[in-house]
């Protein structure tokens, strides 16, 4: 009898056992990844939270929540495995490895500092550049959710510096100016629609005034004014195609109905309102959504975006 030969399946079986029970170890290595920039943008808004806790918890709630729906699409991305995020998936948040003010993700979460000497203008500022300076490097399927944040940060410092100011302070500029050399076929069409845009609003304020009542006339002059300066600048840049649109005798913004008393006019305005948002929130999302590459010039992405914060 040959012993050897008969040994060899036996020892076949026995090697086979330990890859048979390492399998889940396998498959939690060769397992989804964490998508890095989320997680990076996630941990950080968690740490901007814990430290805004104590000087600033409106906005700390804001960081909380944006740091929870950066989480959820990390999961989102992954997938899940008997309703479970696979384990390669698996992400520590902010508070179970690092204290407010720590370094997370290369950076010092918070900016300026932890708890009680946490600067919110600082941390809110350095937030938002950090988004903005992220938003290439992210999928484009996660970008419209990283833009709503950059969006959402840029009014925040808006709001904050606005508070700071004090009564005597000099009225700010209604808009960020638009510093862009030459439109791309793509982002000159998004500009004239804009600029039809901008025309809608301009006449559906003007008519409204004349049935508004006196404490909405200068609520009503000062979006004028700062719909007069978005249509200033989107001629501007159109100007260099050769062909600047023109606004139309009237219009319907936005498909509301023009108003004809007090009441009307009152939620015509809040109406108008809404539907602004939306559209340079929507327009800002789309740019962002198509721009890909670190090498991506995003000067035109961050004006809408900015323009969103102020709308």
């Amino acid at each position: 009898m040959n012993r050897r030969k008969l040994a060899a399946p036996a020892v076949a079986v026995i090697a086979l056992a330990p890859a048979a029970t390492a399998c889940q170890p396998v498959v939690d290595y060769f397992g989804p990844r964490p998508d890095a920039t989320l997680v990076e943008l996630a941990q950080s808004a968690e740490a901007d939270a814990q430290a805004l806790s104590a000087t600033d918890p409106g906005h700390a709630d804001l960081r909380q929540g944006q740091a929870d729906a950066l989480y959820a699409e990390v999961a989102r991305l992954c997938g899940t495995q008997d309703g479970q995020v696979p384990a390669s998936c698996e992400v520590a948040h902010s508070a179970e490895d690092s204290s407010a003010g720590e370094t997370v993700g290369g950076q010092t979460a918070a900016g300026e500092g932890a708890g009680d000497s946490a600067d919110p203008a600082a941390v809110l500022t350095r937030a938002r550049d950090e988004v903005l300076g992220q938003l290439t490097s992210v999928t484009a399927e996660s970008r419209p959710l990283v833009t709503g944040q950059a969006i959402d940060l840029s009014a925040a410092v808006n709001d904050l510096a606005a508070e700071s100011g004090g009564p005597d302070a000099p009225e700010p500029e209604p808009t960020p100016e638009l510093a862009v050399d030459a439109l791309d076929p793509e982002q000159t069409d998004t500009a004239r629609e804009l600029l039809d845009w901008e025309y809608q609003q301009s006449f559906g304020l003007d008519f409204a005034r004349a049935f508004a009542e006196p404490w909405l006339e200068p609520i009503i002059d000062a979006r004028l004014d700062n719909h007069a300066h978005l249509t200033a600048q989107l001629q501007q840049a159109l100007a260099a195609t050769g062909e600047v649109p023109q606004p139309a005798a009237g219009y319907e913004p936005a498909g509301l109905e023009l108003p004809t008393d007090a009441a009307s006019a009152g939620q015509f305005v809040r109406s108008l309102r809404e539907s602004n948002a939306e559209t340079w929130r929507a327009a800002a999302t789309d740019e962002a959504a198509r721009l890909s590459g670190q090498s991506a010039s995003t000067e035109w992405r961050d004006w809408l975006i900015a323009v969103a914060a102020h709308s």
